[in-house]
């Protein structure tokens, strides 16, 4: 079985690269072949809304691109490759194919990705995939830096439910309830999250000398 990895992370995004290696790592473990997509390096177009795709030629995208497929939510590029692969293989009689996903957020809470991973299981259902479940990680930023493969902490819960994950998706099984929920738990304090967060706010305004802008509140109704 090969795994092919579609990473929608920004250039920037060092989450979304530790993460992707590391789960490349694992199931290369498992013995799968992998194979990565960093969408952020290909050139993928915009629909130009023509239905060519429906008409001229069925399946086939009339735009010139590196996405060779007809084509708090997912990048744009992500969810345009997701809609093209779907119309590509929507009712053709392959061979099922599996599919899940790992989403991560810079708000402590893990279910702030859950319209991320709503959009990848409706696209497995369009496309006729089997959809075997998902990660959601809140606070990804916190594993900014080093690889996933070292360190204590939050990457050894991180690599945890990877190793959990990877093990599973090698023998065609769905995601277990024990990864997701390890996952899910949150790195830090939602009371701490929110003091760090007003501290940077409050550094960046003061770097651009709008502290005081942070308290307008233009639109607020004051009664009499």
């Amino acid at each position: 079985m090969k795994a092919i990895i579609p990473d929608g992370s920004q250039a920037n995004d060092k989450t979304g690269k530790r993460v992707r290696a590391a789960l490349t790592a694992q199931l290369q473990t498992q013995g799968r072949d992998v194979e990565q997509i960093a969408l952020c390096e290909q050139k993928i177009g915009n629909c130009a809304g023509d239905f060519f795709c429906w008409i001229r030629t069925p399946g086939m995208c009339n735009v010139n691109d590196d996405n060779h497929l007809y084509v708090g939510a997912l990048p744009a590029p992500m969810i345009e490759t997701l809609e093209r692969i779907a119309a590509r293989w929507q009712g053709r009689e392959t061979r099922r194919q599996l599919f899940a996903a790992i989403a991560n957020c810079g708000f402590p809470e893990a279910h702030q990705c859950v319209t991320a991973l709503a959009i990848c299981e409706t696209f497995a259902r369009q496309a006729e995939y089997t959809w075997v479940g998902a990660l959601a990680l809140g606070a990804g930023q916190m594993i900014n830096g080093g690889p996933l493969m070292e360190g204590g902490g939050k990457n050894n819960l991180m690599r945890h439910s990877l190793d959990m994950a990877a093990a599973a998706l090698s023998k065609g099984k769905a995601i277990p309830k024990a990864a997701r929920d390890s996952l899910a738990k949150p790195l830090i304090p939602h009371w701490l999250y929110w003091l760090m967060a007003a501290y940077s706010w409050l550094l960046q305004a003061k770097h651009y000398r709008a502290v005081r802008l942070l308290w307008r509140q233009p639109y607020l109704t004051r009664t009499q």
